[in-house]
C-alpha cells in the first residue's frame, strides 16, 4: 500500500541514483546504429513519435520508438543545444527504463538502449530500442490498446467487446502501475491507448488483457524541477491531434514543461473511459482527427465533465457507480481529491497528499470492485 513514508524513501533513493552506482549493463545506454537491421534494409525516411518501427538488433527482433529533434513547425533544423538537451533527456529516460528492466517495478517493455541517427538523409533523431519479454511467445504480435479499440469500431468486428471482468482487471493493473511510476518519481506525459501494449498470439482479446505494458514515455523524468525540461507546444497535424485529445488543457496551453501527476491522471481518465466503453475517445466524442481543429480537442474535458454528461452516465449504467466515479476523479484531478485547482503540486506535502488520495479513490476502488 502506498504511504507517505514510502514516498519519502523511494523518492530519495531514486533521485540519488547515478550512472556510477549502476551495473555496467545498465550504464551501457547507447547502442551501435550499424548493428540495427531494418525491415526493407533501410530505416524509414519519415517517422512520427506515435509510430513504432520493427527491426533486428544483433539478430534479435526489436521495435523502435522515436524521439525527434525538429522544432514544432517541423520546418527548422534543431540547434546543437536543442539536440544536446534531447540527448540528455533520452539518456535519462533510457536509464530509468533499464533500471526498470532489473527491478520490474513498472510494467514497461524491456529497453535495450538508444541510438542516434545522424545521417544526411534524415533529421537528427533518436531511437529507443525495445525487445519482447522472454515469457512472450516468439509468434506473438505487438498490438496496442488503441488497435484493439479500433477493431471494435470496424464493421466486421463490431460488438467484439471483452468481458467486464477482464476490462475491470485491466483498469486495476494500469492504475496500480501508474501509481508505482509516480511513487518512483516518473511522469509519463504521453499516456494514451496507443501506448498501452500487448503481445497477442490468439484472436481472443480477453486472453491478453491481463498482461499490459506501458510504453511511449515522453521524456519521463524524476518528478523534480530541473533545467532540462523539453517544452511542448500543440501541433496541428493529425498525429499530434491524436496526442492532444488525451492532454489536459493546462498542458495544451502551457506546454509539457508544466506537466504534473494530475495531468497524467487526466490522460489516464480518458484511457479508462475508452476501456469502459471499448472505443477510442475520438469515436466516443465523434471527432474526426484528420480534420479536427485545435478547439475541438481543447474542449474535450469540458464536454466530458459539463456539456455532455451522457458519456459518464453511460459508464455508470454499464459498469456501475464506482467505475464512473473513478473516471471522474481522474478527469477532475486535484479538485476531486479535495484540493484547490491551483494547488502547488511541487510542494512535497501536497504531492504526498495527492498520491494518497489517488490510491484511496482510484486504486483501492478498482481493487474492491474487481473483487466483488
Amino acid at each position: 500500500m502506498f504511504t507517505a513514508a514510502s514516498e519519502t524513501v523511494v523518492g530519495a533513493s531514486v533521485s540519488s541514483v547515478t550512472l556510477v552506482d549502476l551495473s555496467e549493463e545498465v550504464r551501457d545506454l547507447e547502442l551501435s546504429f550499424v548493428n540495427l537491421l531494418f525491415d526493407g534494409s533501410n530505416p524509414p525516411n519519415e517517422v512520427d513519435e506515435s509510430e513504432r518501427t520493427e527491426a533486428f538488433y544483433n539478430g534479435t527482433r526489436v521495435w523502435i520508438e522515436w524521439k525527434l529533434t525538429l522544432d514544432e513547425s517541423f520546418e527548422n533544423v534543431a540547434s546543437a543545444s536543442d539536440i544536446a538537451a534531447v540527448r540528455e533527456r533520452v539518456r535519462q529516460l533510457v536509464l530509468l527504463l533499464k533500471c526498470n528492466n532489473k527491478t520490474g517495478d513498472v510494467r514497461a517493455p524491456r529497453c535495450l538502449g538508444y541510438f542516434e541517427d545522424e545521417s544526411d538523409d534524415y533529421d537528427h533523431r533518436f531511437g529507443l530500442v525495445f525487445e519482447k519479454p522472454a515469457s512472450v511467445p516468439r509468434t506473438a504480435s505487438l498490438v496496442s490498446l488503441h488497435d484493439m479499440l479500433l477493431d471494435n469500431t470496424s464493421e466486421h468486428r463490431k460488438g467484439d467487446v471483452p468481458s467486464l471482468t477482464h476490462r475491470l482487471a485491466l483498469m486495476r493493473i494500469l492504475a496500480e502501475n501508474l501509481e508505482r511510476a509516480h511513487s518512483l518519481g516518473w511522469l509519463h506525459k504521453d499516456l494514451r491507448s496507443n501506448n498501452i501494449l500487448f503481445f497477442k498470439d490468439t484472436p481472443e482479446t480477453d486472453a491478453v488483457l491481463s498482461e499490459p505494458y506501458i510504453s511511449g514515455f515522453d521524456y519521463s523524468r524524476l518528478d523534480i524541477k530541473d533545467d532540462l525540461t523539453i517544452t511542448y507546444r500543440p501541433l496541428l497535424g493529425m498525429h499530434d491531434m491524436f496526442k492532444n485529445i488525451y492532454r489536459h488543457t493546462l498542458v495544451l496551453s502551457e506546454g509539457n514543461g508544466a506537466s504534473k501527476i494530475t495531468h497524467d491522471w487526466y490522460s489516464f481518465g480518458i484511457v479508462l473511459l475508452e476501456i469502459a466503453l471499448w472505443m477510442p475517445i475520438d469515436s466516443i466524442l465523434m471527432i474526426d482527427l484528420e480534420r479536427a481543429r485545435f478547439q475541438q480537442v481543447w474542449l474535450v474535458k469540458e464536454r466530458l465533465l459539463k456539456t455532455e454528461p451522457q458519456h459518464l452516465k453511460l459508464v455508470r449504467s454499464l459498469l456501475g457507480n464506482t467505475v464512473e466515479s473513478v473516471i471522474r476523479v481522474c478527469l477532475e484531478g486535484s479538485v476531486a481529491l479535495g484540493f484547490d485547482d491551483s494547488c502547488d503540486e511541487d510542494k512535497i506535502e501536497v504531492k504526498i497528499d495527492l498520491k494518497e488520495k489517488y490510491h484511496e479513490l482510484v486504486v483501492e476502488k478498482l481493487v474492491q470492485i474487481e473483487g466483488v
